[in-house]
């Protein structure tokens, strides 16, 4: 895209050729200096260009401020906006006039007035008015007001007033406002109430807490009162009922009231009876003895502790009887006797009885019978025999009778989950000491995990093919761990042999044949055909390796190494530069930092994110732009400043 400028100006129609020239121009003008413009070219070099001062500066709109000229374009719009002087009317030179109640004030003309103003004065007093037909003024007498002056309705009133009190009030018998006055009216109240009262009688009361007030209160509030006083005090009321009285263990009475004059009507006898003063007492809170030494009362009465201690020199259950022991026999406990204390003296120190295991364990420290060493021996093999896993090897498979047929081979018992177990059979058509009639086949057989053991899905089975492609394996599950190895031999002489290889329980041989299928669901199984007889492998083909090439550092950046590698297909950039100018994170025209020959219109996906030593990271990408090979960089988040050092490395292919 080129640009067309018809102007005369010779400074537009300069720029308009460099940027026309090189279809890659970044342009800026100078922060304080408005007629300084930089231009800077795909080769990295910035040109300066001053706009005189004496320039003339259009401009595009109209302005109260503005002192260049206007545009003719934005007149033309600013004047059609506005009405011709044809459409607006005239008005005539007449004159206004204003005027209060009917009568003016002032004048002035519609054509040649301009901000006339006109007084229009308000009356502030009566006086003023110029009609004061409806209004009159009342002067007051020195004497006041007199009543013939007032309105009708105000003379009648003050009439009545005059007749309402025209005689003295009789007061006589009225209690007076004072003390003795209360204290005359309450003695008045009768004293010859005789009736019981009861909690809704009404007692008065004064109250005393701020002022003098009397009242009425219930005798119910007042006993509740009294209630919560006395009780405050530890006094409860004792709703139970006597049901007897005893004294010195004889009745006295059943309930309600006893009369102790009859309780205690005699003398009590205390003849014989021990003096108060010589009795021997027991001081309270005074330990005498403990749980280890018990106590006795002594003769003078007093507690006394024993000189023993229980669980020291006594036993706890110590009983002081008298014993007679026995001899101790096989099953009772006794004495021992001189025969049994001869017979002891015999055992050599140090002797114990000797306990002989009679059968082999793997925890026991004791001698164990020699028979039951003999049985164990006898069971294990011989000392030459070695074995690595289970094998039934060179198994014979025969009665071909030139017919192909299915052989049963035999029943395999797994040896548990993922187990497995290998049968190679070698068998072919004929055995004329021909090459081509030698066939075999493998058959792995891999017991399969399941929370509940069923025959369904018990095994999987791989068979690997040889030289017979139309042989076949049928494999069928009877159990969760047990399977009948069937195997169809397609030739007329089929006779061979096969071996049992893996962790597997038990094999059972079977060799039976018939020219049907046997019956049964056969286990999942799949088969490969010589893989590894007929696949080919493709040449190794040596990849070109082009080393290290330098790349020119340039535009961007001012300095710095930049370099790519071709390998095969494969081509790899790295380098490091010092920027030159800011990094942006976006802009029209590439903001690359280095170049080359190398074709880069045909390099797929190399471009990767950089880091600066600024800390802001940078998106590197290689570009064909109008025919030149360029290593862009754009800012990821915020610009890179100038003089940073940009590092990075970035791959890619060549389509």
């Amino acid at each position: 895209m080129k640009i067309q400028y018809n102007g005369s100006s010779k400074i537009l129609k300069r720029l308009v050729e460099l940027v026309n020239r090189s279809q890659n121009v970044a342009l800026r003008q100078d922060n304080t200096d408005k007629n300084t413009l930089y231009w800077t070219g795909l080769d990295g070099v910035e040109i300066t260009v001053n706009i005189p001062s004496g320039a003339v500066e259009v401009d595009t709109e109209l302005s109260e401020t503005s002192t260049n000229p206007v545009e003719n374009q934005a007149i033309t719009k600013e004047l059609a906006q506005k009405a011709d002087k044809s459409v607006i009317p005239t008005v005539g030179d007449g004159v206004l006039s204003v005027q209060r109640n009917g009568k003016s004030v002032g004048t002035f003309s519609a054509n040649a007035a301009k901000d006339t103003a006109v007084n229009i004065s308000v009356p502030e007093k009566v006086s003023e008015l110029e009609n004061d037909a409806g209004y009159g003024t009342y002067t007051k007498p020195a004497a006041g007001i007199p009543k013939s002056d007032l309105a009708s309705g105000v003379q009648a009133s003050l009439g009545k007033a005059d007749t309402a009190l025209q005689k003295h009030q009789d007061i006589s018998g009225k209690v007076d406002n004072t003390a003795a006055g209360a204290d005359s009216l309450l003695s008045k109240i009768t004293n010859s109430w005789t009736a019981t009262p009861t909690d809704n009688t009404y007692f008065i009361r004064q109250d005393t807490s701020s002022k003098n007030e009397f009242g009425r209160v219930k005798f119910s509030t007042l006993w509740s009162y009294i209630k919560s006083k006395v009780e405050s005090l530890g006094y409860t009321k004792n709703t139970g009922t006597i049901t007897g009285i005893k004294m010195n263990g004889a009745s006295k009475g059943t309930s309600g009231v006893v009369d102790l004059g009859t309780v205690i009507t005699a003398h009590q006898d205390i003849s014989g009876k021990q003096d108060k003063s010589t009795a021997v007492t027991h001081t309270a809170n005074t330990a005498v003895g403990s749980t280890a030494k018990p106590v006795y009362i002594a003769a003078d009465g007093k507690a006394t502790p024993i000189t023993h201690s229980v669980n020291s020199d006594v036993p706890s259950n110590a009983k002081f009887t008298d014993t007679t022991y026995s001899d101790a026999t096989q099953s009772t406990h006794g004495l021992m006797t001189a025969a049994d204390k001869k017979k002891l003296d015999g055992i050599a120190a140090g002797a114990t009885k000797v306990a002989v295991d009679s059968a082999l364990s793997a925890t026991s420290t004791n001698p164990v019978q020699n028979k039951a060493v003999k049985a164990a021996l006898d069971s294990k093999s011989a000392s030459g025999h070695t074995h690595a896993m289970i094998t039934n090897s060179m198994l014979n498979i025969g009665g071909a009778n030139n017919a192909a047929k299915w052989v049963c081979l035999g029943t395999l018992v797994s040896g548990g989950d993922a187990r497995s177990a290998l049968i190679r059979v070698w068998s072919g058509n004929g055995f004329n000491a021909g090459a081509y009639q030698n066939a075999s086949f493998e058959i792995q057989i891999k017991d399969g995990y399941q929370s509940t053991p069923s025959a369904d899905r018990a095994c999987g089975v791989t068979v690997y093919r040889i030289n017979c492609s139309t042989a076949k394996v049928k494999v069928i599950p009877t159990k969760h761990n047990t399977y009948t190895v069937w195997v169809y031999l397609p030739w007329a002489y089929w006779n061979g042999n096969y071996a049992v290889y893996g962790r597997y329980t038990s094999w059972t041989y079977n060799g039976s044949n018939q020219t049907a299928e046997p019956e049964g669901t056969a286990a999942d199984t799949a088969y490969y055909d010589q893989a590894f007889l007929t696949s080919t492998v493709a040449a190794a083909k040596t990849l070109t390796d082009s080393g290290w090439v330098a790349m020119t550092v340039e535009g961007y950046a001012k300095s710095g190494t930049v370099k790519y590698r071709t390998y095969g297909k494969q081509i790899t950039i790295t380098g490091s530069a010092v920027l030159k100018n800011d990094i942006a994170t976006s802009y029209p025209a590439p903001q690359y930092i280095a170049s080359t020959t190398f074709d880069f219109s045909k390099i797929v996906g190399c471009s990767g994110v950089g880091r600066s030593s600024s800390g802001v990271g940078a998106y590197v990408a290689v570009e064909n732009y109008n025919g030149d090979n360029l290593v862009s960089v754009y800012a990821l988040g915020s610009k890179i400043a100038a003089g940073s050092t940009l590092y990075f490395t970035i791959t890619g292919f060549i389509d």
